[in-house]
């Protein structure tokens, strides 16, 4: 019974599966190929942005974790103490 649901849900959505798939390649065949190029540059641009926003965020995480690791070595050392400069 379980297996006849399935069945009916997958039956249900082929048609718009291959309704979407239509126009999308309708809409590819379109293109020619200098429009093809601008595409092409446009996702090539919006990968290396968030390429590059991906790399600063865990770089920005190391250069925060190495500052927190040095503040806590100069404060054991002595180097910097809270209470030196006030009177």
């Amino acid at each position: 019974m379980a297996q006849a649901e399935n069945l009916t849900a997958i039956g249900d959505k082929f048609p718009t599966t291959m309704s979407y798939m239509g126009a999308g390649f309708s809409i590819g065949s379109g293109l020619t190929l200098a429009e093809w190029g601008v595409v092409v540059g446009i996702l090539t641009a919006l990968l290396t942005f968030a390429g590059n926003m991906i790399y600063q965020h865990r770089r920005d995480q190391r250069d925060q974790q190495r500052h927190e690791l040095l503040m806590e070595h100069i404060r054991r050392g002595g180097l910097l103490d809270s209470t030196q400069g006030k009177d």
